[in-house]
């Protein structure tokens, strides 16, 4: 059995665990701390996890090993990121210490962002772990890196009101990846005086989005010859499974706010990252004609539901929680399995491979992926592979 399903099950049990028992702290602490080491030592160790990898290690190898040159037109990443890995090329450094070095900064961000906030639960994990954690941290690295930053750094910025650090952390984390351009919509969203407001504003986002999608406007749109037009609202199949489960999400955080708010339970730091969520949410919804791009574009903020569902939990009653919990868990499940198929489709893995046996390789064991995965096998360990095709990612 695969360990990614074997790690899986340990979240729905201790998930289900917490909701159903009352826990002591000690135990409930040991047991998310368990799964979180777990999680951080297989992103930090993999090798040719993600569809990506094989592609970020073959620009790895094109930068210079003896003085700074970039940025490079031929090398995919923006100037921060062909910086950074000028700079371990410069110590002659191999891929898999970039690798290990992105996935401390990934998970040290989550941490900080749990922390923060008071999640550090099983629960937290099995929200992040099906797209945020499988799809950005161990395939989208640069990207991964990002969101991450968003909520463990970003996030309480604009919380604090520090706008001046949130600006020049956005503009830090855009060197990284240019997705970050959209967490200065963050920014306006605070300008929106009422939250009806931003409901009513991401509905006709979507509203715009849907015709955008339909095959008269597609006609038109390429008939225009732009190529930025093409390239981001240009059709490219909508994936439905992901489109109802934003949909989803999003009805059930805005019953929960509704819920909260009734009961005079709502914080700032709750209302603030309800803002956030649907500012991604109306992206999402505006380009749904391209899925790739949706997700791309909305992923920037949409992990802040991780805080908002698990504070809502918490002021629930242990029958209301696990309710919640247990549909959290029925849909994250879903997910979980719809994008390790994805996974295995897009990786050119061995068509005999199934979600139940998606293997895990280690740097301990890096020939083994061979055995897997259709990839140019390394022609030395300091010059790197050949090209391999990126994938698409869309969760």
């Amino acid at each position: 059995m695969s360990l990614y399903i074997i790690v899986w099950g340990l979240l729905c049990l201790f998930a289900a665990k917490g909701a159903l028992v009352q826990e002591r702290r000690t135990t409930a602490r040991a047991e998310f701390w368990l799964c979180f080491l777990l999680l951080a030592g297989m992103l930090a160790l993999r090798y040719g996890q993600g569809t990506d990898y094989f592609s970020y290690q073959e620009y790895y190898y094109m930068m210079s090993d003896t003085g700074f040159n970039f940025p490079l037109s031929d090398v995919h990443g923006e100037i921060g990121y062909q910086f950074l890995t000028n700079a371990f090329r410069l110590l002659h450094l191999p891929y898999e210490a970039l690798v290990f070095f992105l996935s401390v900064l990934q998970m040290g961000f989550l941490l900080a962002f749990f922390k923060r906030y008071h999640i550090d639960c099983v629960l937290a994990l099995l929200l992040a772990v099906p797209t945020l954690y499988m799809t950005y941290f161990v395939s989208g690295m640069r990207q991964g890196v990002v969101l991450a930053a968003f909520l463990g750094v970003l996030f309480p910025l604009l919380e604090k009101k520090r706008y001046l650090a949130y600006l020049a952390g956005t503009l830090l984390c855009m060197l990284m990846h240019t997705v970050a351009a959209v967490f200065l919509l963050a920014l306006l969203a605070q300008l929106v005086p009422k939250v009806s407001t931003l409901r009513l504003l991401t509905l006709a986002a979507w509203l715009a989005g849907s015709v955008v999608a339909l095959p008269a406007t597609q006609a038109w749109i390429h008939s225009l010859g732009i190529w930025a037009l093409r390239y981001y609202l240009g059709s490219v199949g909508i994936s439905w499974a992901a489109v109802a489960e934003r949909l989803l999400f999003l009805a059930l955080v805005t019953w929960l706010y509704e819920k909260l708010r009734r009961q005079g339970r709502l914080n700032d730091a709750f209302v603030l990252g309800y803002r956030c969520y649907l500012v991604a949410m109306a992206l999402y919804g505006a380009l749904i004609a391209n899925g790739t791009t949706a997700s791309r574009m909305a992923s920037g903020m949409r992990y802040i539901e991780i805080y908002l569902l698990i504070y809502a939990a918490q002021q629930m009653t242990r029958a209301g929680r696990c309710l919640l919990v247990a549909a959290l868990i029925a849909v994250q499940s879903f997910m979980y399995v719809k994008n390790i198929h994805t996974y295995l489709n897009q990786g050119a893995y061995r068509a005999d491979l199934t979600v139940w046996t998606y293997p895990y390789v280690s740097v301990f064991n890096e020939e083994e992926i061979y055995q897997y995965r259709d990839v140019p096998q390394e022609s030395s360990s300091t010059e790197g592979p050949q090209p391999a095709a990126a994938g698409q990612r869309q969760a």
